[in-house]
């Protein structure tokens, strides 16, 4: 372990990792120097995270006590992780999830600890019975125990209790932003051991739209509660005080410059007599941080905060935190989304920059999460977290796969998909066009074939195959052709203790004939999508399944807010736990994307994309992949066919383009983008008779690989259908030796 005091923090490494700190005199409109560059901080990681498990989403710091949420993990359950330095060390003690987690619960997306208690927040849990849970854990003589599961009086559907939680003592606050339409803020408090709720909290203004409880912070009596979807989302944050035993509201506070679509409570933190708020959507979303002091005569506003080179897109003020004399900002969006922390400390009165964190190997989003305890600082990034305190060789072939009874023109590699050691490729072409897939398990000999798949009622012309999805030991088969006049039907089958097994056949509630349903699947969990890109005249529509009790039913159909005819919304569909991507390639313009976003089991657009350089016929749209927070858009057609792909991020203000990749080689007419896949920070992107890998660092996104079968020939196809699972890829070329294969490589 190396140690160095670096402008006032002592970075403490348990591995060597770098860190970039910054000085500043004073911080405002004046002019100041540019950062100074140090060394060294302490990386954590939780014992059995993979990729996509949002690691680092929410962390939390008391004493020598670290809690971080990854609310991502086995599906979306999630699980916090505790951690303790010993000896000048930090170590993992404890794993934590509910004792009623299930999927999509997202336990861990908010996370508390004060003292020997913890309190993790699942907005997700029971999400069509209950409204999200909260639950909390004491440290025992024998490890870390759930010693409640916190629900309000009224908690119902939608609520997303457990958005946001807090701790100080024997008091807890979980915020519940979907409550009422408005929201609202629950009190918990032990007593003899036991928590009980003691208040409902709302602002004297609430109303729907508010988001009241998208965050909260308690020190002491005293408790804020921001609402940054109040007065157009300008937002507010308001000051609730505890005397003799009734909790009151005793301010509203707002920036003294805000303005609609500021954000202004999006984040907040309370230390003493000091208030801190984030405002991340502020000037262009730049943002900025407010910091209010308790007077005599009430709360004032006495500092507004920026980073030393803050700019449009930074988000600074999202999240903060406070401890004493010292202020913590996060500002996820720097740098494209890299993200960066800005330390400042209370001198003389006046508020200045003491440093500028930045990790050297974060991925992206560094300040997604921050927390401080004393001297100690916690930032979470993507799938990381680190801790400060103050005082890889390429990509190898390993598999060439075949059906067993694949034959010239089946067009085996028309479709596949990938989920941890299990493969399936489709063949829309097996004799006379009914169509098959079949799947793969990697064993200790390689890649073998352990089912052939057929829908229980296909028929020659069904193109049984054309698409593919799999997720854990569930897969779904798109026949777009099936049924009455190309209507289309899409097949679900489970592993099971005798095989792969037919459990549902699905078609849209109001699918006719020529809709061509089928055309695009995807699957996370208990949630797929199909996509129907000729429905209503071309305009089409994408439909969601859900899986309740064993049974799959449709619960959405969705459309663009602006599709219409001959758009081919549902040419291409992707989801991840509660996001979904549907691609319409044919949209006036050059194509539309779009995402979609489960709240309180209902699914709305929360986002319209287009690459920032797409014009009319590049066909952006005609692959999509999501994988947590960041998505890829393929655009086949642009620039005179050489084709481009697009990658996206999710910020606290919406979706923000971080990059347009191409191949290292890609020329005119090679269809670059024609598929596209994407696990944690590693995408595929496929052309014809290519595919290349591109890997998220922090100065961007790198291609890291090009990807050739070992015996592919021009012509083959090979790039036609791609996918990604860790560190696998598999990568379809439908027209090798006349019937086509799949070949799969390992990192």
């Amino acid at each position: 372990m190396r140690r160095s005091l670096i402008g006032g923090l002592l970075v403490v490494a348990a591995t060597s990792l770098p860190l970039l700190v910054s000085f500043a005199s004073a911080v405002g409109a004046s002019s100041r120097a540019a950062p100074s560059i140090g060394t060294q901080l302490a990386e954590l990681k939780g014992s059995n995270t993979v990729a996509d498990d949002s690691f680092g989403f929410s962390v939390a710091i008391s004493g020598t006590t670290v809690v971080v949420g990854a609310p991502g993990h086995a599906e979306n359950a999630g699980r916090a992780y505790v951690f303790t330095k010993t000896a000048g060390v930090w170590e993992q003690t404890a794993e934590l999830k509910g004792s009623d987690t299930t999927a999509h619960d997202g336990f861990g997306d908010s996370v508390a600890i004060s003292g020997t208690d913890i309190v993790v927040g699942a907005p997700g849990h029971a999400f069509g019975t209950g409204g999200g849970r909260a639950y909390v854990f004491t440290k025992t003589s024998i490890g870390w125990k759930q010693a409640a599961e916190l629900k309000s009086s009224d908690t119902v559907v939608g609520d997303e209790f457990g958005f946001s939680v807090a701790i100080s003592g024997t008091t807890a606050i979980v915020g519940a932003l979907g409550h009422a339409g408005g929201g609202r803020a629950y009190v918990f408090t032990k007593r003899v051991a036991v928590w009980k709720q003691t208040a409902e909290l709302k602002g004297s203004d609430t109303v729907a739209g508010d988001w009241f409880g998208i965050s909260v912070a308690i020190s002491g009596t005293t408790v804020l509660v921001g609402a940054d979807g109040h007065a157009f989302v300008a937002g507010r944050a308001y000051v609730f005080t505890k005397r003799a035993t009734v909790w009151k509201q005793t301010a509203e506070l707002k920036g003294a410059d805000t303005v609609a679509g500021d954000d202004f409570g999006g984040s907040v933190a309370i230390s003493g007599s000091t208030v801190v708020v984030g405002a991340f959507s502020r000037d262009n979303s730049a943002g900025r941080t407010y910091v209010f002091t308790k007077t005599a005569s009430g709360w004032i506003q006495t500092a507004e905060l920026k980073g030393f080179d803050t700019v449009a897109g930074d988000e600074f003020g999202f999240p903060v935190v406070i401890s004493g004399t010292t202020v913590v900002v996060g500002a996820c969006g720097h740098a494209r989304n890299a993200g960066r922390v800005d330390v400042f400390t209370k001198t003389a009165g006046v508020w200045k920059e003491k440093a500028e964190l930045k990790g050297s190997d974060t991925v992206g989003v560094l300040g997604y999460s921050v927390a401080i305890s004393g001297t100690t600082v916690v930032v979470g990034a993507y799938d990381r977290a680190y801790v400060f305190t103050k005082t890889a060789s390429g990509w190898d072939q390993v598999a060439e796969l075949e059906g067993s009874d694949s034959v010239p023109d089946d067009d085996f590699g028309d479709s596949v998909a990938i989920s941890g050691t299990t493969a399936i490729v489709g063949e829309n072409n097996y004799p006379n066009y009914p169509g098959r897939a079949y799947v793969f398990t990697k064993t200790a000999s390689g890649w073998d074939q352990v089912a052939e798949l057929e829908g229980s009622d296909s028929v020659p012309d069904d193109d049984f195959g054309d698409s593919v999805a799999i997720s854990g030991t569930t897969a779904i088969v798109g026949a777009d052709e099936a049924a009455y006049r190309d209507a289309g039907r899409a097949y679900v089958f489970a592993k099971t203790a005798s095989g792969w097994e037919q459990t549902a056949e699905l078609k849209g509630s109001d699918t006719v004939g020529k809709d061509q349903f089928g055309w695009s699947v995807a699957i996370s969990g208990t949630t797929a999508i199909v996509g129907a890109l000729n429905h209503a005249n071309g305009a089409g529509r994408a439909y969601v399944f859900t899986k309740t009790a064993g049974v799959w039913k449709q619960t959405a159909e969705l459309k663009g807010s602006d599709t219409v005819a001959y758009d081919s919304f549902g040419w291409s569909v992707a989801v991840s736990g509660t996001m979904a991507v549907v691609g319409a390639n044919t949209q006036v313009g050059g194509g539309r994307a779009y995402v979609f976003t489960k709240r309180a089991a209902v699914w709305k657009q929360t986002a319209e994309l287009k690459g920032s350089d797409t014009v009319a016929f590049d066909d952006f749209g005609t692959s999509v992949a999501i994988s947590g927070m960041t998505a890829i858009v393929g655009a086949d057609n642009h620039a005179n066919g050489a084709g481009t792909a697009y990658v996206f991020t999710k910020t606290a203000s919406g979706w923000k383009q971080v990059a347009e990749l191409k191949g290292s080689d890609t020329v005119a007419f090679d269809d670059f983008g024609g598929s596209v896949a994407i696990s944690g920070t590693t995408a595929v992107v496929g052309e014809s008779d290519k595919a290349y890998v591109f890997i998220r660092t922090a100065t961007g996104w790198k291609q890291a690989a090009e990807l050739k079968g070992s015996d592919t020939v021009v012509g083959d196809e090979f790039g036609f259908s791609v996918a990604i699972s860790g560190t696998t890829a598999i990568v379809g070329a439908l027209g090798h030796a006349g019937g086509g294969r799949a070949y799969v490589f390992e990192a």
